[in-house]
């Protein structure tokens, strides 16, 4: 099987966790066609674990001392199909 190419205009989300997690001060970095699809990624790999969701790089600026869970980037889909990412740096 082929694997499809990553989508050509994709937004970079940054998903945290809050103080009580075992990942509190940490992120994931989401690289996809939209807020949803962000959002849908988290609930998949973590369920209603982590804390919130923003996707401005002055945010990432203004918490440097984050550390950087890992990078998942959206797959294309042809025909609405299942949302598929891939870890592409780091790892959860």
């Amino acid at each position: 099987m082929t694997e499809k190419p990553p989508i050509a205009d994709q937004e970079r989300h940054y998903a945290t966790f809050d103080a009580s997690h075992e990942y509190s001060g940490c992120y994931v970095e989401i690289i996809s066609e939209s807020h949803h699809t962000a959002r849908l990624f988290m609930m998949k790999a973590h369920g209603s674990r982590w804390s919130q969701q923003v996707y401005s790089a002055e945010w990432l600026a203004g918490h440097a001392g984050f550390y950087r869970l890992a990078t998942v980037m959206q797959r294309a889909t042809i025909g609405g199909g299942t949302v598929l990412f891939d870890v592409v740096g780091g790892a959860l």
